[in-house]
């Protein structure tokens, strides 16, 4: 039903809904997985990016990187990975680590 449901959303996106958004080609999509689940990866990876929730710490983004990158390696187009950090904590090693 996700899939389905963002299908939609971009349709609506792409012309189906006025007024359409002003960023291009749309708005971004990032999809949310629980650390260490895997399979919302997949959908992520038709989409802009990956939210991944409860992660340990820099060494497992890492990892998600990584696997991340194998998967897209002949693509070019921008991929969000996003981390959320308590205020005030140090985003240098989650930035070093390929959040962005």
């Amino acid at each position: 039903m996700l899939d389905d449901s963002l299908e939609r959303l971009d349709g609506f996106w792409r012309g189906g809904f006025h007024p359409l958004p002003m960023q291009r080609p749309r708005i971004p999509v990032w999809v949310a997985t629980r650390w260490p689940n895997r399979r919302p990866i997949q959908r992520a990876l038709r989409w802009d990016g990956l939210f991944p929730i409860d992660l340990p710490g820099p060494e497992q983004l890492a990892e998600l990187v990584d696997e991340i990158g194998k998967a897209r390696a002949r693509r070019e187009d921008p991929f969000d990975l996003v981390v959320e950090a308590p205020p005030g904590a140090d985003a240098r090693p989650w930035e070093a680590a390929g959040a962005t």
